[in-house]
Parts: structure tokens; C-alpha cells; sequence
């Protein structure tokens, strides 16, 4: 018989970035690097706690949390001249 309903079972819990990571078999260091480029879900008021269930899926599928990544040094630059004539053209 369950005593207490209002707890969440073990699969829901939430992990620290240095428990995530150590549950993950990774450095913390690598740990926050595939947090930013993976954009695994962060929780609490802090955005300081990862769900056990997200990690598992991540470790299952990485992919399906991967997000390409786009900075102003990653787009090629604008030509002013090229621009301004396809300003013009448009009606």
C-alpha cells in the first residue's frame, strides 16, 4: 500500500547538474557543453535541475534534442550594394 501518494516515483525525480552528470557518465564540464548545444530541459525556479526521464531520452536519442545553432559570424556577410540593388528591383 502506498503511504504517500503526493510523492513522485523514482522515474520523475531531479538531478543537479553534477548529478545529471554523473548519471550520465560525463565530466560536468561536458555535461553543461551538451546541455547548450543539445538544449536538454532545465527545471525549477533556477532552471538548475534536469528530469531523469529527459536524460534517459537523451541518452537514447540525442538527435531528437539537438538544435542548430546560428550566430551573426555564421551568416555570411551582407554586401550593401547587392542589397540596396535588390531593394530597388523589388515592386
Amino acid at each position: 500500500m502506498d503511504y504517500y501518494p503526493m510523492f513522485k516515483q523514482i522515474d520523475d525525480c531531479y538531478f543537479t547538474a553534477k548529478e545529471a552528470a554523473k548519471y550520465l557518465g560525463y565530466s560536468v564540464k561536458t555535461f553543461y557543453v551538451l546541455v547548450r548545444d543539445y538544449q536538454i530541459p532545465r527545471y525549477g525556479p533556477s532552471r538548475n535541475r534536469y528530469k531523469k526521464t529527459d536524460l534517459d531520452r537523451f541518452m537514447e536519442s540525442p538527435s531528437c534534442f539537438y538544435v542548430e545553432r546560428t550566430t551573426a559570424h555564421s551568416r555570411p556577410p551582407i554586401k550593401i550594394k547587392e542589397w540596396l540593388k535588390a531593394q530597388e528591383t523589388k515592386p
